[in-house]
């Protein structure tokens, strides 16, 4: 009887994507029927993905209580599989397009990347000075804005790496002429099954022909907005350096969702040029 239930829900939420797939086929009450579907079957399989039992049990009373699932047969569907106890409660493993048995991804650095979409930059001094960022109740996506540095320190000529991440929510373009990124701050927190990046915010500093100018410093606002406890993390880079490149983990979900869930830093240095002393 569980396994019919939960097979019921899988189907309903394939049919609601081949619906909006397929588009302009139905329209007024059947379009909001499936995305209200869609919507339903991606909370249930994002309630399934955690590996703990408790946490999935946890996860369907939630949904059941507050009534995100509206769908009154499906409730009760839920309410079958918890009332027939923990081994009715399935699992259902996060499918990723590379081979990784848990859904998440070490992706290639930044610069690496980088350099593969540009070969001509191989040899240059490139700095990092922004991000497209793709951003709703956590961090989707982050695509990374180099420019090159000239012998007079100079930022020219920008260049948009690889993106790491989805398609989810909204894009925001951080970045400002003149300053390259010095500080990325991160907070994770446990979303649908997997501790996630939920929210990031980026700190530039000016940078001059004498190097850093650490008196004019500019914080981003603070993308991502779902709330709840989390663990900071304050990525800068030392005095005199800024971030030059950068490592992300991404998470992939069974609902076919990708988010961000780590992000790490490499530093570089600035020399400041020799002055003569004729």
């Amino acid at each position: 009887m569980a396994e019919t239930s939960i097979s019921g829900l899988l189907v309903t939420g394939m049919l609601a994507v081949l619906g909006t797939v397929t588009g302009n086929v139905v329209k007024g009450y059947w379009d909001s029927d499936l995305a209200a579907k869609d919507f339903q079957s991606k909370l249930i399989l994002r309630a399934l993905e955690s590996k703990e039992t408790e946490e999935r049990i946890t996860s369907l009373k939630f949904l059941v209580k507050t009534k995100l699932i509206a769908d009154p047969n499906v409730r009760a569907g839920i309410e079958l599989v918890l009332d027939e106890g923990r081994s009715s409660i399935p699992r259902f493993q996060p499918i990723s397009v590379r081979s990784d048995a848990d859904g998440v991804i070490q992706e290639r650095g930044a610069q690496e990347s980088l350099l593969s979409k540009y070969p001509q930059l191989r040899g240059a001094n490139v700095a990092l000075v922004g991000f497209r960022v793709r951003a709703g109740d956590i961090i989707d996506a982050i695509t990374p804005i180099y420019a090159r540095i000239d012998p007079q320190l100079a930022l020219t000529d920008e260049y948009e790496g690889a993106r790491f991440g989805g398609a989810g929510g909204k894009e925001v373009v951080l970045k400002h002429a003149g300053y390259v990124v010095t500080g990325v701050d991160i907070q994770r927190a446990y979303y649908f099954g997997r501790t996630e990046v939920v929210s990031l915010k980026v700190t530039w500093t000016r940078f001059t022909e004498h190097g850093l100018d650490p008196t004019s410093v500019l914080v981003s606002e603070k993308l991502g907005t779902f709330k709840s406890p989390s663990t900071d993390e304050h990525l800068h880079a030392a005095a005199d350096a800024f971030i030059s490149d950068f490592r992300v983990l991404t998470s992939h979900h069974t609902t076919g969702d990708t988010y961000l869930n780590d992000f790490k830093i490499a530093q570089t240095v600035v020399i400041k040029p020799q002055r003569s002393s004729r």
